[in-house]
């Protein structure tokens, strides 16, 4: 069986799930609820300041129904879009993607949901590569894996009283992600971040922060295998927005893996880096 029939059979099974188990649902108020229509907007803006002072942004959109079911949460059917960039010319940043997936979330304190996608994509024309893209400029792939998050952030969004707040607020997010088309690459990182709001001016917020970053893969890519601590500070414009800007410095080092390229710089190494992003959600 080709790899394409594989992949219709997976979203089928994924796109009649909840049809399924709302069919099978007991019956009764709050049994099952939706669907809803959703939308997700996300960006990322970071400069790198060591990587020949890499500009890495990235934007994705995700559209789709939310179906709420007692006992499992919610489970998301969505047609979503990324494009990425850099100005290092990185081959692996800089390509466009259409996908259809679906992600069932298990709990309601925390954030674990199961996703599958399938993904249609293309790499951008870079004149002078860095590396030679291996892949070829068109691709397909099946992604699937493992989201998780947690956080108190109520630092971040509860109404204060007077200009030093010095509340407490952390946020936990990892990613487990198996790439069918990367060679069955296996990627896992790890973001954590915990600190104190400092002062609070109308509805501006400045927060300073400990952080540590933790990235793994099967396949030994360099990019992918390294850890960073270090110290940041974060500022919401306007309190609720969705947007926050950050500065981080960090201590960083690559890990010994042997993966098909080279790593062209030093295994231990400082980084200043800034950065934007932008979150926004909502149900219709």
């Amino acid at each position: 069986m080709k790899l394409r029939h594989h992949y219709h059979a997976i979203l089928t099974v994924l796109l009649l799930f909840p049809i399924v188990v709302g069919t099978a649902a007991p019956a009764g108020a709050g049994s099952v609820q939706g669907p809803k229509l959703f939308a997700e907007l996300y960006n990322e803006t970071i400069s790198m300041g060591r990587e020949n002072r890499n500009l890495i942004t990235t934007t994705q959109a995700l559209q789709g129904l939310r179906t709420r079911f007692a006992g499992l949460t919610t489970v998301d059917l969505y047609l979503k879009q990324r494009l990425g960039g850099d100005s290092d010319r990185d081959y692996w940043n800089n390509r466009g993607e259409l996908m259809a997936g679906a992600r069932a979330r298990f709990f309601e304190k925390i954030y674990l949901a199961l996703f599958a996608e399938y993904i249609r994509g293309k790499y951008f024309d870079i004149d002078e590569p860095h590396y030679q893209n291996p892949y070829g400029s068109n691709y397909e792939d099946l992604r699937y894996g493992l989201i998780f998050w947690q956080g108190w952030d109520r630092a971040w969004s509860a109404p204060v009283t007077g200009r030093f707040p010095l509340t407490f607020w952390e946020e936990i997010y990892s990613e487990l992600i198996h790439f069918r088309r990367d060679r069955n690459n296996d990627v896992w990182f790890l973001k954590a971040r915990a600190g104190l709001r400092m002062f609070q001016v109308h509805k501006t917020i400045v927060g300073l922060y400990g952080v540590h970053h933790l990235n793994l893969d099967s396949n030994g890519d360099f990019w992918n295998n390294r850890a960073e601590l270090g110290l940041g500070t974060r500022i919401r414009p306007w309190t609720g927005s969705g947007l926050s800007l950050f500065v981080e410095y960090l201590r960083g080092t690559y890990l010994a893996r042997a993966g098909r390229y080279v790593n062209p710089y030093e295994k231990k190494y400082d980084e200043l880096r800034v950065g934007a992003i932008f979150w926004f959600g909502r149900e219709f």
